[in-house]
């Protein structure tokens, strides 16, 4: 089931300065994410016929991997809601982690109309939501790749087609368990610009939720960088469940 709408955490500083102004968010480069796994090497399970020779070796293929396919991939991380009951705009961990401790903003997206303005970036198999799993256990989810049909030549095709095709989930959209209260649906987009390039959210910008310690002081340039149908919540404990409800500026 698609989702309707995904959620962004930031720093205040981040959206009074980059994001609200132009209404935009910046494609990040994924080696800057913080989950370590994602800066290391991959790994993969290389196997071999004994009857075939290939002077291809694992230092060098992983080498190759990581230097074509990450360092030109470019990341989005939304959360999304957790099923009926717990909004996306909800996780105190995220508000903590992202929300830089609760003081800064969470950016509430339409899905669909986010898709519509940014169809330059968005390819279906490359915006899809992450798979977690236990690493430790489950080591059979290390992808396998017969070392016999890779040409040393012709490497760095090879990768792109395997890696984009048979092995897309475990090398992009797989988390540790531990990262699963963030609910991440990720964007992905393969880039050779150096430059900085950025998501329009224009049309698709809903509301904007305030952390529970936001400073009221920046009320009013939030306001001002808006549009005028752009609600502004602010984010409350109601019992012991962290919710989002409307103010009037």
């Amino acid at each position: 089931m698609k989702p309707t709408t995904i959620f962004y955490y930031c720093k205040l500083s981040t959206a009074i300065e980059k994001i609200l102004p132009k209404k935009e968010i910046r494609l990040s480069p994924l080696l800057n994410t913080n989950d370590p796994r994602e800066n290391q090497d991959l790994i993969f399970c290389l196997t071999q016929n004994a009857e075939t020779k290939n002077e291809l070796k694992y230092d060098e293929f992983i080498k190759k991997v990581n230097g074509n396919l990450r360092n030109e991939c470019k990341v989005i991380c939304f959360s999304l809601n957790s099923g009926n009951y717990t909004a996306g705009n909800s996780y105190s961990t995220m508000w903590a982690h992202y929300g830089d401790n609760h003081t800064g903003i969470c950016l509430e997206l339409d899905y669909k109309k986010f898709i519509e303005e940014n169809k330059k970036y968005i390819v279906k198999k490359y915006f899809r939501k992450i798979k977690y799993f236990d690493f430790e256990k489950d080591k059979n989810e290390h992808p396998r790749i017969d070392i016999c049909d890779i040409n040393p030549k012709k490497i760095e095709n090879h990768i792109r087609k395997v890696c984009l095709t048979t092995h897309l989930k475990h090398v992009f959209f797989t988390k540790n368990k531990e990262w699963n209260y963030e609910n991440e649906l990720r964007l992905i987009y393969f880039s050779k610009k150096q430059k900085e390039e950025f998501c329009k959210i224009k049309k698709s910008l809903v509301k904007i939720h305030l952390g529970i310690k936001f400073n009221d002081i920046y009320l009013p340039a939030i306001s001002k960088l808006i549009n005028s149908n752009t609600l502004i919540n602010k984010m409350v404990y109601k019992d012991v469940k962290l919710c989002s409800r409307e103010i009037k500026i």
